[in-house]
């Protein structure tokens, strides 16, 4: 049973879990099928992996909305985490924490039976579509409250970090992260004009090669030089349209490569100032409505003030050597992700994560430890290294 049903994922009908997750309003989906003596759960449908992992977690501690329903038969909505009672899932909690999941709703899928009502007769299909209806705007309704709740943490967030000398670096990287986790956008990526008006990456939501050569590749062509110099947002870019794209069909060739099928370029702007862009990619050709793109460029003026606001904005040189000194910074950054992954036999996206972690935990700017490595003035061997090194290079 367990194989026809995995089998489903290989039609030609597309990726039934993110259609699923597209239509509820949902950041992930995962079906699946309780199999042998231990009731084990096997995905069958998963969006993203993240999904999967965390349904398979449920099952394993045997806490949480997947299971609960499962032993209930009833639908288990916990759209909001942090209202949960600790008590009630002590060992899934933190888990979902460190796993990035702030909301999970489970729902029952029990083999289909023909229910018979009063008189005798076959429940109507008509009912059964009226009942997932409302499930599905319910569900909705509540991740809809529970993303408002999420903005207005992060928005608080935001508004403690400016304070006097703070990493305008590290918080950038968050605002990439955020504007992944809160609109449906696969990848982010802040970019900042330098002295030569050319666009620089200087934040990304990850550090993987490919996302990063992309983003490069617009220091003279691609829709965020466009919003550069214009100031206006380019949104719902499809990037298989050839007409769409005939200013930057390199930028355009190597995103389809890439696996992205959508881009926006929203303009990072203080007042008539335009000083970069923030750029969004889409592994969907799904547009992006009008109340994601106000949200993208309200992300965008927090992007423009951190930046601008990192000392003060009274004079223009002051402006102009804050915006090189984030340039400068990113390049140390850079070089320091390449000397420690050679180190630690792993990936620039792990060595980066581990980095940020140590100067974060001891209130570290990311650029001044940066400096103090790339000068040889500290010692690596105390930034304990990922999991993913190996066993003999995490401690040096």
């Amino acid at each position: 049973m367990a194989g026809v049903l995995r089998s489903l994922r290989l039609g030609e009908g597309g990726d039934p879990a993110r259609a699923c997750a597209r239509a509820l309003g949902a950041e992930g989906v995962a079906l699946s099928l309780l199999v042998g003596a231990d009731r084990a759960a096997e995905p069958l449908w998963r969006h993203p992996e993240l999904s999967a992992r965390f349904e398979e977690l449920q099952f394993t501690l045997g806490e949480g909305p997947g299971p609960d329903s499962v032993r209930t038969g009833s639908p288990v909505l916990e759209p909001d985490l942090d209202r949960v009672r600790p008590e009630r899932w002590p060992a899934l909690l933190p888990l979902a924490h460190e796993m990035g999941v702030r909301g999970v709703c489970g729902f029952p899928r029990a083999p289909a039976r023909r229910g018979c009502g009063r008189r005798g007769r076959p429940q109507a299909p008509f009912r059964r579509r009226c009942e997932r209806a409302v499930f599905a705007r319910r569900w909705r309704g509540m991740i809809g409250m529970a993303r408002e709740r999420r903005l207005a943490q992060i928005f608080v967030e935001v508004a403690d970090s400016l304070v006097e000398d703070f990493d305008v670096i590290d918080l950038l990287h968050r605002l990439s992260a955020r504007c992944v986790e809160l609109l449906d956008v696969s990848a982010a990526g802040i970019l900042l004009a330098d002295a030569h008006d050319e666009l620089q990456i200087i934040a990304a939501s990850d550090e993987h090669t490919r996302l990063l050569e992309l983003f490069a590749l617009q220091h003279d062509q691609g829709p965020c030089v466009e919003c550069y110099r214009t100031g206006a947002a380019r949104t719902n870019i499809d990037l298989r349209r050839a007409e769409v794209t005939t200013g930057w069909p390199r930028f355009a060739a190597q995103a389809r490569e890439t696996g992205y099928l959508a881009t926006h370029a929203i303009p990072l702007r203080l007042r008539s100032r335009v000083v970069g862009a923030l750029n969004l990619f889409q592994t969907t050709s799904h547009r992006l409505g009008d109340d994601d793109i106000a949200l993208a460029q309200a992300l965008a003026d927090v992007a423009t003030i951190a930046i601008l606001q990192q000392r003060t904005l009274e004079q223009s040189h002051v402006e102009n050597s804050q915006l090189e000194y984030a340039l400068t910074s990113r390049i140390l950054i850079e070089q320091v992700k390449g000397v420690l992954a050679e180190r630690w036999n792993t990936s620039v996206d792990d060595a980066f994560a581990a980095f940020r972690s140590y100067a974060r935990a001891r209130h570290l700017r990311l650029s001044e430890l940066a400096t103090r490595i790339i000068a040889g003035d500290f010692d690596t061997t105390t930034i304990p290294g990922p999991a993913s090194a190996r066993p003999e290079e995490r401690h040096g």
